[in-house]
């Protein structure tokens, strides 16, 4: 319950969360974006949010902080890594046929 009051004790946050993912999808049923497009967008949010929480990982790093930042590198480059993949593979099949 103690997460659930987190998310509610800031209801602009939540909203405009909510939102701002919304945008994309409108986008693509309204306005003809292409999802390939958006998927790559997803994807290098992905990429920034890794490289930021890495090195704030590293700032705060003991000893041990370095192995879990090197695990971190390594996952989260592997994750990144076959999503980038998937839809470059993909890619003329996420677009809308004219």
């Amino acid at each position: 319950m103690r997460r659930m009051e987190k998310w509610f004790a800031n209801p602009a946050a939540a909203i405009l969360l909510v939102v701002s993912n919304l945008v994309p999808l409108a986008g693509v049923l309204f306005w003809d974006w292409d999802v390939g497009s958006i998927v790559m967008l997803y994807w290098s949010e992905n990429v920034i949010l890794g490289v930021y929480i890495l090195v704030k990982m590293i700032a705060r790093a003991t000893v041990g902080g370095w192995f879990a930042g090197v695990f971190f590198s390594v996952h989260c480059g592997g994750v990144c890594g076959v999503h980038g993949v998937g839809p470059q593979a993909t890619g003329p099949r996420l677009t809308t046929p004219n």
